[in-house]
């Protein structure tokens, strides 16, 4: 019985691995965001960054910074053509959360917002699904 015990005791107390995904606020999402992969259902993948300094410029394409006061800019690399059409650069606007997890993103050249909803997020890695 004591063996029980001690078995049930032991299992109980091991450490579980903490879940990749915590809670998706505004302050889990500040700083910067490098393309990671293209995923399956329109999702994306970001792994995080101290910022974009010593980056090549396509190593930038697609990247997101977030900024605590609601600035958020995301780099378009555009090689297509020669010279290209529009040139490469960092594409400036607004984010806000709209609800828990889901985020709007209003580019100062854009008519009309994007949205996307947070999957996974935790300090090193991020999981987005766009959807529109």
């Amino acid at each position: 019985m004591l063996l029980y015990v001690l078995l049930f005791g032991a299992l109980m107390g091991c450490n579980k691995a903490e879940p990749a995904i915590t809670s998706a606020g505004p302050e889990d999402l500040i700083g910067f965001w490098k393309l990671e992969n293209w995923l399956e259902d329109n999702n994306t993948s970001f792994i995080a960054v101290p910022s974009d300094a010593g980056l090549e410029i396509y190593e930038k394409s697609q990247m997101m910074e977030f900024r605590s006061d609601g600035f958020f800019r995301q780099f378009f690399w555009n090689w297509c053509g020669t010279p290209p059409v529009i040139p490469s650069d960092w594409m400036p606007g607004q984010w806000q959360e709209l609800s828990e997890g889901h985020i709007e993103v209003q580019f100062s050249e854009a008519v009309t917002p994007r949205h996307f909803e947070i999957i996974e997020l935790n300090e090193t890695h991020l999981v987005i699904h766009w959807i529109d």
